[in-house]
């Protein structure tokens, strides 16, 4: 007789020990899980131009990996676009008093050497930022370059390369320019150095 009582607490404490490993695994799997901070925002060196032909910038940046498996490069850079643009279509605006246009010639490549990793890139993807973090996107009315030459856009995979152009509209008077690559509004930001303007 002395034994059922032995064993009645044996099963309430087996009952007790697998309901609290149940709700600690619960709370385990349920608990807030601290943010993983976005990578540090890339930056390398450009290259010094190895020509300078009056009002351009002829340059080669080391590329930059970004966070969505993308090499993106500087190819060549001219402050002065307009002329250019003016010649692709009649119909663009020049620019805005003040204020010149900066197209930007990039590749983009994938840092993947097979695999089906697809990823589209466009000129709205960019943005630029001067030395005082002021913004400057492709699209606004005050910003935005027109209808430009060969605009970047297309699908990179390991097999497949793009090369495009990105035009904003600065003013004349900024410095200290980045290229900014950032797709969505929640995506991590990555800085694409350029050479800097010459007067």
């Amino acid at each position: 007789m002395k034994k059922q009582p032995l064993l009645f607490i044996l099963i309430v404490v087996a009952a007790i020990a697998l309901t609290f490993g149940f709700l600690l695994s619960y709370w385990l799997a349920t608990r807030p899980q601290p943010e993983t901070p976005p990578p540090a925002p890339v930056a390398t060196t450009a290259a010094e131009p190895t020509t300078k032909p009056a009002g351009r910038e002829t340059t080669s940046t080391d590329a930059v990996e970004t966070w969505n498996g993308l090499l993106i490069s500087v190819e060549d850079m001219d402050p002065n676009a307009w002329s250019l643009i003016k010649a692709h279509n009649q119909f663009n605006d020049p620019p805005l008093d003040g204020r010149q246009m900066l197209l930007i010639t990039l590749r983009v490549a994938s840092s993947e050497t097979s695999g089906e990793n697809l990823v589209s890139i466009s000129e709205n993807d960019f943005r630029l930022m001067d030395e005082q973090g002021q913004i400057y996107n492709t699209y606004s009315d005050d910003t935005s370059c027109g209808v430009v030459p060969d605009e970047l856009d297309g699908v990179v995979s390991p097999d497949h390369w793009v090369r495009g152009t990105v035009c904003v509209q600065i003013p004349k008077t900024k410095r200290g320019f980045q290229l900014i690559y950032e797709p969505s509004h929640n995506s991590p930001t990555v800085y694409i150095p350029l050479p800097e303007i010459n007067d």
